[in-house]
């Protein structure tokens, strides 16, 4: 259970749109009907210092949690999964200012997180899914922090957003 916590970090000069692209086919293979996926990408995100495997690992686990919750919504041919990247400046990421941040937004219009597992979603073993580990959102809080960035969740009815921060050096 501990050996994805374990991976060492080797990060690289990374393409995000690489990444996501890639993600992006493996999820609508899997999810072929019933399911749009928007890209909102701003091409002017330059390359990050990032670790290929568990940037990688983030966004597999971050969509396919989102669409899984979506499962109602596919039926129905209403589901929408969105990504989008924008550089943003002058942000906190934890206690460190930065001037340039990358923004992801992973955003689908599902039920929802429960208000009750809001709060504690990023922690081991909590989950809100039936016959689920916990360990999914546990893995991409601890590769999100090892890239020293961060991730918040808003959710209700209608609307999950992931929101990630990726420091930037330009």
């Amino acid at each position: 259970l501990l050996a994805p916590y374990r991976q060492p970090y080797k990060p690289s000069k990374t393409n995000i749109h690489e990444i996501l692209e890639k993600v992006r086919l493996l999820i609508e293979s899997e999810f072929s009907s019933g399911l749009t996926v928007v890209r909102d990408y701003d091409i002017s995100v330059p390359e990050i210092d990032g670790d290929r495997g568990q940037l990688t690992q983030i966004f597999l686990n971050l969509l396919r949690n989102a669409v899984e919750a979506l499962e109602e919504q596919i039926r129905e041919n209403t589901a929408q999964l969105t990504i989008s990247t924008r550089v943003v400046h002058h942000v906190m990421i934890g206690a460190l200012r930065h001037k340039t941040a990358l923004n992801i937004h992973i955003v689908d219009n599902g039920p929802g997180i429960p208000p009750e597992l809001q709060e504690s979603i990023f922690f081991p073993l909590v989950t809100g899914k039936a016959g689920g580990t916990g360990l999914g959102l546990s893995l991409v809080h601890s590769f999100v922090e090892q890239h020293g960035g961060s991730i918040e969740v808003y959710s209700r009815k209608g609307k999950t957003d992931f929101s990630l921060l990726f420091p930037l050096e330009l």
